[in-house]
Parts: C-alpha cells; sequence; structure tokens
C-alpha cells in the first residue's frame, strides 16, 4: 500500500474526531499534500503524479516554474491552424448557418514550446486533446461569435494543459516528518487490527472444538 493510501485511509478514519478540525474533508486534504519518497538515492514529491526519474532535478523545477507563470496568453497562435464550421450549438439564428464555430489544430511536433517534462506527463496523463495521430484538436462552439469560441478553445487547451501536468511543489521537512508519522501510525493501526482478527478467528475455532 503507497503512502498516500494510507495517509487517505488514516485521515479518513479520524477526519470525523473532535480534535481534527479541517476546513475541508481530510481526504481532499492529503490529495493536495506533496508526499516525499526516494529512488535511486533521489527524492522526489507526488501526490497522483510521479516525477519521471529521467530528467534532471534542473528541468523538473524549471517546468514547474514555467507551469505555474503559464498564460493562456503564452500560447503562441502561429503554431495552429485555425479553422470554422457551422455551428450546431447555441446561438440563435447563427446556428447552422454562420461558421461560428472554432477548431484549432496542430501536430505533437509543435507543442516544442511547452517543456519536455510537462509533454511528458500530458503523454502519460488523460490529455483528451490528442488524437491517435499525433495532433492536438480543440473545438468550441458555445458562444455565438466564431471570436469566443476561439478564444474557448486556446482556454482549453490552457486549462487541459494544467489539469494533466500539475507538478506539486518540493516537500518541507516538516511536511516530510509529519506523513511519515503518520504512515507509522496507520502500519502499526493496521497491525494491530490484524492481531485481533486473528484472535477473534483462534477463539471461534477453539470454541467450535467445545
Amino acid at each position: 500500500m503507497s503512502c498516500g493510501t494510507i495517509a487517505q485511509a488514516f485521515l479518513r478514519r479520524f477526519s470525523g474526531n473532535a480534535v481534527c478540525q479541517f476546513s475541508r474533508p481530510a481526504w481532499q486534504i492529503v490529495r493536495s499534500v506533496p508526499i516525499s519518497f526516494t529512488h535511486d538515492h533521489r527524492t522526489y514529491t507526488s501526490v497522483f503524479h510521479k516525477v519521471d526519474s529521467d530528467f534532471a532535478d534542473e528541468e523538473i523545477t524549471t517546468a514547474r516554474t514555467w507551469l505555474n507563470t503559464f498564460k493562456v496568453s503564452d500560447i503562441p497562435r502561429d503554431k495552429f491552424h485555425i479553422s470554422f464550421a457551422r455551428s450546431g450549438g447555441p446561438g440563435g439564428q447563427n446556428v447552422n448557418k454562420l461558421n461560428t464555430k472554432a477548431t484549432i489544430k496542430c501536430s505533437w511536433e509543435d507543442l516544442d514550446w511547452i517543456p519536455q517534462v510537462i509533454l511528458e506527463r500530458l503523454r502519460t496523463k488523460h490529455f483528451r486533446y490528442l488524437t491517435k495521430h499525433d495532433n492536438v484538436v480543440v473545438q468550441s462552439d458555445s458562444a455565438r461569435q466564431r471570436h469566443d469560441n476561439l478564444e474557448d478553445c486556446f482556454q482549453k487547451l490552457h486549462d487541459m494543459i494544467h489539469d494533466c501536468a500539475f507538478i506539486p511543489d518540493e516537500a518541507t521537512p516538516e511536511k516530510v516528518e509529519k506523513w511519515n508519522e503518520i504512515k507509522t501510525r496507520s502500519n502499526e493501526a493496521r497491525l494491530a487490527a490484524k492481531k485481533r482478527n486473528g484472535e477473534k478467528k483462534r477463539l471461534k475455532r477453539t470454541a467450535a472444538q467445545w
């Protein structure tokens, strides 16, 4: 069982206790707190996204900084083929009459403006705008005006990159110590429960023999 799973189970069990005063459900707090682990003498942090060990620490730090400052306006529009078509969405008389549905498209190779660490995460996570032919295609027909739909396409792309390529911050020593304590207490509780269950089974077998 992973450290994150243990921590979630522990806080789910004790989040109803009066001692635990959280502004959010405890399991949500666990999801947002980095868990530290060591591999090949290097320390990484992870919530649900494991930092790829093929990348150097400097590359990961650069990618984290890029993602934290990444805005819709940073997307180079000249990398995309932009087209418009008739929309089947809302828009009154514009629907099926005017080309208001917007589509942006580019090849995977044209995403060279994105750090390689981020691209690797987009490859391995549920980046739903990536087609089987290695093209990135985003569409929108939610608005009446083609300009608004075009802007919505780039906003969707921006949001999806953020969602799929999340890189947690480095865990502080205090957080590492805290979650190691939770892991230890959870493991002790698991072993104690296992021992109690074993004792119950033994007593049942003894009673059956009487």
